[in-house]
């Protein structure tokens, strides 16, 4: 089952990217090394250079970054188990904060909105699902933008997904701890909790 989902994954995505005239060889290998969270590009500037298609692969690098096992319970058409999925939502949330974080410093360090959107999208959801794709170099980079994508490559994707990191499920169950910790402290010593 997770090797047809991989490969499902992974033709819709050639085929978009062949959609958008994207060359054979380059929709192949990135689209492969998105859902893989490889990020291997065939390109020097890596998806600096794809145009509209580098919006296609941070898609397909999220998708991949999603457990597996999710679009199982889509093709049995179990709508509100996947819709209630903790995990999910917390890689979607992740995701949409770096993004946010990422497009304020790029704009606080001096670049154009546009420019600072476009490459908030794409470096924060490659850094959110471990993938490695970069649309303009790091090196430049102010210390706020790095600290964001290496918090977001830190924690990374969900359990039963291709991605790095300690992985979302972790970071919940680390935050539930944290909250049963603060409530024991505000109660009495008796307590059960």
């Amino acid at each position: 089952r997770v090797l047809v989902i991989y490969s499902l994954l992974t033709l819709v995505g050639i085929a978009l990217l062949l959609l958008l005239r994207e060359a054979p060889l380059s929709a192949v290998t990135h689209v492969m090394s998105a859902i893989s969270t490889g990020g291997f590009s065939i390109h020097d500037d890596s998806l600096a250079g794809m145009g509209i298609a580098r919006y296609v692969v941070s898609v397909v690098s999220l998708c991949g970054a999603v457990s597996l096992p999710l679009y199982y319970l889509l093709y049995q058409r179990r709508w509100a188990t996947f819709m209630r999925d903790a995990e999910l939502w917390t890689l979607l949330a992740m995701t949409a904060l770096v993004f946010l974080l990422l497009w304020l410093f790029l704009l606080h360090d001096g670049m154009a909105a546009d420019a600072a959107l476009g490459h908030a999208l794409v470096m924060g959801v490659s850094a959110q699902t471990t993938t490695g794709y970069s649309s303009l170099s790091v090196l430049g980079l102010g210390a706020a933008v790095k600290w964001v994508l290496i918090l977001a490559m830190f924690t990374g994707g969900c359990v039963g997904s291709t991605a790095g990191g300690i992985k979302m499920l972790r970071l919940l169950v680390f935050g539930r701890l944290f909250q049963l910790i603060l409530r024991r402290t505000a109660l009495p010593p008796h307590a059960v909790v």
